[in-house]
């Protein structure tokens, strides 16, 4: 009996090793993806996600944008540059936060972190289709990306 419980606990030991191992090599692989991704000057995408809610019975609500940097380059900067229907204060805004304060040149969003942000806002008409441009900026490169987010806030 104590010879079998012996062999269980060798065979439990080593399945938790081939596991521990294969989780290892999997780790490395996506790591190396990325910075193999960067070396060969493949500069990846930046995404922007939008949602837009409403309170109840008001054309007032929250406009929230987050940012996701799959590229190999800081973020400098996340500005709204229009907004067609125009919705107001949403233009030129930088309330993308990156712990605790906008993106910037002195508080760069890094390679694969998001960061997002939220705003009030008011005469938005539920169901309507809002395209928001936003144009993001590089650490690295003087290009910039420019997004379409297309929103439609519930009623």
């Amino acid at each position: 009996m104590k010879r079998s419980m012996t062999g269980l606990l060798v065979i439990v030991v080593l399945v938790l090793a081939v596991v521990a191992a294969a989780f290892l090599v999997t780790s490395g692989q996506k790591q190396s993806t990325s910075s193999n991704q960067c070396s060969k000057n493949e500069s990846g995408l930046a995404s922007v996600l939008g949602r837009m809610t409403l309170q109840p019975g008001t054309d007032a609500g929250n406009l929230t944008l987050t940012v996701d940097n799959s590229t190999c380059s800081s973020i400098t900067g996340v500005t709204v540059t229009a907004s067609q229907p125009a919705i107001d204060g949403v233009v030129n805004s930088t309330f993308i936060d990156y712990y605790g304060s906008p993106i910037s040149t002195s508080n760069r969003l890094p390679a694969g972190e998001e960061a997002s942000g939220y705003l009030a806002v008011s005469g938005v008409t539920a169901a309507q289709h809002y395209n928001l441009t936003v144009k993001v900026s590089f650490y690295s490169s003087s290009a910039t990306q420019t997004l379409t987010v297309i929103l439609v806030p519930g009623s």
